[in-house]
């Protein structure tokens, strides 16, 4: 019968062991989630940084395009730098 009573006497709520491993399981949801967003951020630079290199080059491949369009007389050497264009005035 004492049984019984001790059962009844007992209150409902969480214990201190399942407080602390409930905050262990969520620092280490953390610690991956920030992991995982350094590793998108570091993602994100690489390709911003591949973007305006590619932009670059573009841009240099049209202005050095524009420029031979433009030359009467493109003249290269082994030793010659840089590449001598000649334009004739019109």
């Amino acid at each position: 019968m004492n049984e019984v009573i001790h059962r009844q006497n007992r209150r409902g709520g969480i214990t201190l062991v399942e407080v602390i491993g409930t905050l262990a399981v969520l620092l280490i949801l953390a610690v991956s989630a920030a992991g995982i967003l350094g590793a998108i951020t570091e993602i994100g630079v690489q390709t911003r940084d591949a973007t305006q290199g590619r932009q670059t080059i573009r841009r240099f491949a049209t202005m050095l395009r524009s420029d031979v369009n433009r030359s009467s007389d493109i003249s290269v050497s082994d030793d010659q730098w840089p590449i001598e264009m000649k334009v004739e005035s019109v």
